[in-house]
């Protein structure tokens, strides 16, 4: 009689989860991520029609660019290991309730950082003890990070090396994620790029040594207590160098210009 009750129970159980788990393929699904909600394509293990187990995830963000997610998941977030790929950027590794808060961050397949994240944020910022690295796989930085930086300034400082403006105008690639700095005048602000919690993307155009011919686009994450930035201040930047990119001007025309990711940007004295 109880070995008959003991199938009894497991039979129900066995019933119970196969009725709330299945798999499902190219279905239209709404998760709601920590920077808004994503309608995109979900294929892998629901359990209630909620992405959970095993599954694939695929979207655009807000700028319609398509990316996706390849891990796992738990109640319809990202949860446990897993990889989102953009088409240039990847990051991989522990995700916790929806957030990336320990991994790897890859650009055109280079690991650039593995080590600690902040939870939350989009695009994930550096946060906890982790290693920055240049694209030949030499480590940089080693440390803790705090804001998308390092956070011991003035060790970064001494690592930064000063690139003379026409070099890092003509040859950036060369010095693609190398830590330097550079002083220039602000000639353009950018409308701000983009908001991560109390942090604002800001961009700057700025003449190098203050020769306009030479210039360098500049991204800085900034809070209440950094300095703040107007145009004609000389300023300079530590951070690490980003290669060219392609800038829509004031006037509707694209120019290339050397960019720099900064960690710090300080008034020059």
């Amino acid at each position: 009689m109880k070995k008959t009750a003991c199938f009894f129970i497991i039979a129900c159980f066995l019933f119970f989860f196969t009725a709330c788990s299945q798999k499902v393929e190219q279905q239209q699904t709404t998760l709601h991520l920590s920077v808004g909600e994503r309608v995109g394509i979900y294929t892998g293990d629901v359990h209630r029609n909620v992405p959970h187990g095993q599954g694939t995830f695929e979207t655009k963000n807000s700028e319609g660019i398509t990316w996706s997610y390849e891990g796992n998941f738990q109640n319809g977030l990202f949860h446990g290991q897993g990889k989102m790929v953009f088409p240039t950027q990847v990051y991989e590794g522990t995700f916790k309730n929806g957030n990336l808060v320990n991994g790897k961050y890859f650009v055109n397949g280079r690991l650039l950082y593995e080590g600690g994240f902040s939870p939350a944020s989009n695009p994930y910022l550096y946060s906890g003890e982790g290693k920055l690295y240049d694209t030949k796989g030499t480590l940089l930085i080693e440390g803790k990070f705090e804001n998308g930086r390092p956070a011991d300034k003035q060790h970064l400082l001494s690592l930064c090396k000063q690139i003379p403006p026409a070099v890092l105008t003509q040859n950036s690639e060369e010095y693609l994620n190398q830590l330097i700095t550079v002083n220039g005048s602000v000639k353009a602000i950018l409308p701000q790029v983009a908001k991560n919690g109390e942090l604002s993307l800001n961009g700057y155009v700025i003449a190098l040594d203050n020769h306009i011919q030479t210039t360098a686009l500049i991204y800085h994450y900034t809070s209440e207590a950094d300095p703040v930035i107007r145009l004609d201040d000389t300023i300079v930047v530590y951070g690490q160098s980003a290669g060219h990119v392609t800038h829509t001007a004031d006037d509707g025309n694209n120019i290339t210009l050397p960019s720099i990711t900064a960690f710090y940007v300080d008034l020059a004295e």
